[in-house]
């Protein structure tokens, strides 16, 4: 009998605690949502920057719960005080002597994810560019003929970096062409006229020229620094110290736009460039979409490479070191959100 009673108690206790946990499944509380967080970013009408436009246009932003406010970049030179100050959280543009002049002085910027690399196999998206018929005259591999010519490109910012490794494979310098610095919609004219003779460009600027036979692709840019560090997402103090969390969802909602821009020239991805840069929608189906890493990683050797040549070229004092101007963790923790998702 005793048995009996107490098999009764089991089983009346048994049903008890499963009603209990059942109930509290039930009632469980609904998850605290992720509190509202602004921050102001750069952005301009641009291929490059199309995973932004993606990450607005598809809410992967409103998922994070985050309120972005875009500030128009006139240049990353001019725009990285505003970072170092606070006005600025978020820079998204071309590695600058700017950006490291000021890390390796001390300021708390860090470079946390790709925005643009020259992968070695691929189609073209930043080039030399040379007036048609002078690369019948330049012999290949010989770049001797380049001397004295008319170069387009900024001896101070990316292209000049560029330009120079170029010219420094076949034994020259900067100083043995002659620089100028054309805005790009007088380029073509100037090929045209005869004054000037090769160019850095970038998508969409190369499609045009080259599909009004302005211009001829005389070499890619993955071929004279493959793999190199071309664009880069950096945050300043006013994340990193004030607001790392704020950080972490925007970088979620930046790969994911990442990986959505990395699928091609969907319909849908079209649709978004073509309300977002303006451009023609047969120019952006012809033009070379700048590769992005699908996991955010940075060739932090690149970016050392290109401080090094800064110190040679005298417009930097000083290289900033990996552990000063890169910080992995933003990328991980998206990574780890989303799945590593590959690098492509």
């Amino acid at each position: 009998m005793y048995a009996s009673l107490r098999r009764k108690k089991w089983y009346f206790l048994s049903v008890i605690s499963l009603c209990l946990a059942a109930c509290s499944v039930l009632q469980a509380p609904a998850p605290t949502p992720l509190p509202v967080a602004r921050l102001k970013v750069t952005l301009s009408p641009f291929l490059s920057f199309a995973p932004f436009y993606i990450a607005e246009e598809e809410g992967y932003f409103k998922e994070q719960n985050l309120e972005i406010e875009w500030s128009k970049m006139d240049s990353t030179a001019t725009i990285t005080p505003l970072l170092v100050q606070g006005q600025l959280d978020i820079l998204a543009g071309i590695l600058n002597i700017a950006q490291v002049n000021a890390i390796a002085r001390g300021a708390n910027l860090k470079i946390v994810a790709d925005k643009g690399y020259f992968p070695p196999a691929g189609c073209t998206a930043n080039a030399v560019v040379v007036r048609p018929g002078l690369e019948q005259k330049l012999k290949p591999g010989d770049l001797s003929g380049l001397r004295g010519l008319r170069l387009n490109a900024n001896p101070v910012n990316y292209n000049g970096y560029i330009a120079s490794k170029l010219l420094e494979s076949g034994g020259l310098t900067l100083k043995d062409v002659t620089l100028t610095t054309l805005t790009t919609a007088v380029i073509a004219e100037s090929f045209n006229k005869g004054e000037l003779d090769a160019a850095m460009l970038s998508e969409p600027d190369i499609s045009r020229v080259l599909q009004d036979a302005h211009g001829v692709i005389y070499k890619a840019a993955q071929e004279i620094i493959p793999n190199a560090q071309f664009g880069i997402i950096m945050y300043g103090p006013s994340v990193l110290e004030k607001n790392p969390d704020a950080g972490k969802r925007f970088m979620v909602a930046y790969l994911k736009a990442v990986r959505k821009y990395n699928e091609g020239k969907t319909e849908r991805n079209l649709d978004i460039m073509v309300k977002n840069t303006g451009l023609d929608r047969a120019v952006l189906k012809q033009s070379c979409w700048q590769p992005f890493r699908n996991d955010g990683q940075v060739n932090t050797d690149s970016v050392m490479d290109f401080q090094n040549w800064a110190v040679k070229e005298k417009q930097l004092d000083k290289p900033a070191t990996v552990d000063q101007f890169w910080d992995p963790s933003y990328i991980n923790y998206a990574n780890q959100v989303l799945g590593k998702g590959g690098a492509k």
